[in-house]
């Protein structure tokens, strides 16, 4: 019997003239028909995300602002190693995201 497990993901995103935005959450199909049908409207979820804004001074765009948000669970695992964990998470975001716009 295999314990592969079937994982949605639950998106919205945003682009306009002050920036862009993604947001996402990994969802399983029965929470995704509940939250459909409207069975359950007090599911939660663990968001996790990016925005791009321009920075701008004046007229001249200087570059772009990124922020990133993670919310991440953690059980047994030393503060040391949820660090480190969270840490490899964020550099290998930062990394997709800077190839994606490149």
């Amino acid at each position: 019997m295999s314990n592969h497990k079937e994982i949605l993901i639950l998106q919205e995103c945003c682009t306009d003239a002050t920036g862009s935005y993604v947001i996402f959450a990994s969802i399983t199909p029965d929470v995704f028909q509940s939250m459909l049908y409207g069975v359950d409207q007090d599911i939660p979820l663990m968001p996790f995300g990016f925005s791009i804004l321009p920075n701008v001074s004046g007229i001249i765009l200087d570059g772009t602002l990124l922020t990133m948000v993670f919310q991440i669970t953690v059980k047994n695992v030393s503060s040391k190693q949820a660090v480190e964990v969270v840490t490899q998470i964020v550099k290998e975001a930062l990394q997709k995201i800077i190839e994606a716009v490149n």
